[in-house]
């Protein structure tokens, strides 16, 4: 059976620069296998990947498929990660350090879930605004270390 390395080492043979990997996962399902894959643009400032990108990686890599693995039996879905897409941390903090985000953090009062927006983050130390819709401004801050988030996602429902 194929497995994520080989799918790996065949997808950075035909994705070029912006484009990359954000997800790989293998279901196996008896003999037949379901290979997901989510893509990200490194130069988009949401990370947006087009459906053409997505059919262009499709379709290359299931000529790779083809050649390399005719006897296996898959079905193969590429896409974008997503507009509100689980954040990878702390990477894309600073990446995506211009839009609002859906965090989960700790702070001394407890632990939060708070759509903000990152107003300095140097090395550990990282300060956030809490956005709330009424007043349209972020307002409550909060100064945290990088460590305390737990997880977060973008937020587009502003």
């Amino acid at each position: 059976m194929i497995n994520e390395d080989q799918i790996k080492e065949y997808i950075t043979q035909i994705v070029l620069y912006p484009i990359a990997i954000y997800s790989l996962k293998i279901n196996y399902q008896g003999k037949n296998s379901l290979i997901e894959i989510n893509l990200d643009n490194l130069q988009n400032s949401y990370g947006a990947v087009t459906i053409g990108e997505c059919e262009q990686v499709s379709r290359d890599l299931r000529g790779i498929l083809e050649e390399k693995h005719p006897e296996e039996n898959y079905t193969l879905k590429v896409s974008s990660a997503g507009a509100e897409r689980e954040l990878t941390l702390p990477q894309d903090l600073g990446r995506f350090s211009h839009l609002p985000l859906r965090l989960r953090f700790e702070t001394k009062d407890g632990k939060l879930d708070e759509i903000v927006k990152i107003v300095r983050l140097e090395g550990e130390e990282i300060e956030l605004e809490k956005y709330t819709k009424k007043s349209s401004k972020f307002i409550t801050k909060y100064l945290l270390q990088v460590s305390d988030i737990t997880k977060g996602n973008l937020y587009l429902d502003i």
